[in-house]
């Protein structure tokens, strides 16, 4: 692993170790006066609240009300000290909770992943397969140095075109990995429920398909304000929970649901329901617990549903379960939502440029150099395998670069240390800066591209988003 993706790593870890309910960090000591029957009032900041009271009864009140503990006023030199030693431990048995807690997260999507890996793997192979069987026929055609009759022609464009839609499958699982597996991102933003269900249900499909058929009924739902992460993790549980109360390989008499619709409230409600095994009463309140589970010793940790109550929790949401032994199960979640949905992004039309650009791209691949000229055909590429030499380049004032496309993890500089040097010794350059990523960003980096305003670009390229961009590069002043 290099440093760079090795401090990734590290940052997500740190994060998901800070978080309970996903949003804050730090835990505060509040004293609060409740004295004269005055209320007691919690912060939205987790934390240890003392109540400061005149009488034994107050005291009651106050604690009754919410607060951790109360002092009696005037105070005691000898119980002020022992109130507060205790707050201290509490607090600290608190933050120990909450890393936990985020440890669990975190290993959560990490058996979740593995679960999912033979299907993930059964489902990369398959459009992986006549990839590369199309692209060798093509190259074979090719080999034979004559040329090619109509019939050939319209064969080889057939097979490119179908390769080129195996490698959109491709991206499209790869893109959903990335985003269940950004753990330590704890942005919350506006939500496409219906997006991240279609993620989650490619994860898991393989899964599904052993078991039963699946039906989605998406109605018209509103955006809601999440944690992407967090909101695919939660989808893909439940839906692994349906799949697994059903017994392989009876998938033509079994079903899964997930249907979408909006709530009275103007709320988003999301349904997973299965016609498996159901669950027992006598289990049906402890389904929630962390640790507790029904499934066979090796097939679940009950970590899956302890996560999911805490994630729609968080969000402000219900969850909620009917079951029927023999029958199956229905979740159904219920999360606010907000006014205005999620733009769609829309993908551009690809036309040849009318401009022709410079561009400078820096990625320690080679090839990623050679099919980035191939894709902006067109236009002037300059390629370099190395940041350092890049950044020689890029300080000598006579090259000019109308767009710098920069890889964020390289072998002998990251895209933070380009930013950096650029900053100091040529920060005319950083306008036209672009990073290029093949995975999931570190906490730190997003931070960082977050903070600065700097745009990214993901691997596997968009031609026609890529396209674009080099336009938009050219107009700007």
């Amino acid at each position: 692993m290099s440093d760079a993706a090795s401090d990734a790593a590290s940052d997500d870890a740190s994060d998901d170790a800070k978080q309970l309910g996903g949003q804050q960090s730090e835990l505060v000591l509040s004293i609060v006066d409740a004295r004269s029957g005055g209320a007691v009032a919690r912060s939205s900041t987790p934390g240890y609240v003392v109540a400061l009271v005149d009488t034994a009864l107050e005291a009651g009140r106050a604690i009754g009300d919410g607060a951790d503990d109360a002092l009696l006023v005037p105070f005691d030199d000898g119980w002020l000290a022992a109130r507060l030693e205790l707050a201290g431990r509490v607090m600290k048995r608190l933050e120990e909770r909450r890393e936990l807690d985020g440890h669990i997260h975190a290993i959560d999507r990490m058996l979740s992943v593995g679960a999912l890996a033979a299907g993930v793997a059964h489902e990369l192979n398959t459009p992986l397969a006549y990839v590369m069987s199309n692209v060798e026929y093509g190259m074979d055609l090719l080999k034979r140095g004559t040329s090619l009759t109509t019939d050939e022609l319209r064969e080889l464009h057939d097979a490119l075109t179908e390769a080129y839609q195996g490698t959109e499958r491709m991206r499209t699982i790869v893109r959903d990995l990335r985003t269940f597996s950004r753990g330590g991102d704890d942005t919350v933003t506006p939500v496409d429920v219906h997006r991240v269900l279609e993620s989650a249900i490619n994860m898991c499909f393989g899964e599904i398909r052993q078991r039963a058929r699946l039906t989605k009924r998406f109605d018209p739902v509103p955006a809601v304000v999440a944690n992407e992460s967090r909101l695919a993790q939660l989808f893909l549980n439940l839906l692994l929970n349906a799949a697994q109360a059903i017994v392989p390989g009876l998938a033509e008499q079994h079903q899964i649901t997930v249907a979408t619709s909006t709530g009275a409230r103007k709320t988003a409600v999301i349904e997973v329901s299965d016609t498996g095994s159901g669950i027992e009463p006598r289990h049906m309140e402890r389904i929630f617990e962390p640790l507790f589970t029904t499934k066979s010793p090796g097939t679940g940790t009950g970590l899956g549903l302890a996560i999911c109550r805490s994630i729609v929790e968080a969000l402000g949401g219900t969850l909620a379960v009917e079951s029927s032994v023999g029958r199956g199960t229905t979740f159904r979640i219920e999360l606010p939502g907000v006014a205005d949905a999620p733009v769609e992004s829309v993908r551009p039309h690809s036309a040849p440029p009318t401009q022709r650009a410079r561009v400078l791209t820096i990625d320690d691949d080679p090839l990623v150099g050679r099919a980035l000229a191939r894709l902006l055909l067109g236009h002037e590429l300059v390629s370099t395998a190395s940041a350092r030499e890049a950044l020689v380049l890029l300080q000598r004032r006579e090259e000019r670069f109308d767009l710098i496309l920069c890889d964020m993890t390289m072998a002998d500089a990251s895209g933070k240390d380009v930013y950096d040097e650029l900053k100091v010794h040529a920060p005319e350059r950083i306008s036209r800066l672009v990073f290029m990523t093949g995975g999931t960003l570190g906490a730190g980096t997003r931070e960082f591209l977050e903070r600065q305003g700097m745009p990214i670009i993901e691997k596997p390229f968009d031609s026609a988003l890529l396209r674009k961009l080099v336009l938009d590069q050219l107009t700007r002043v």
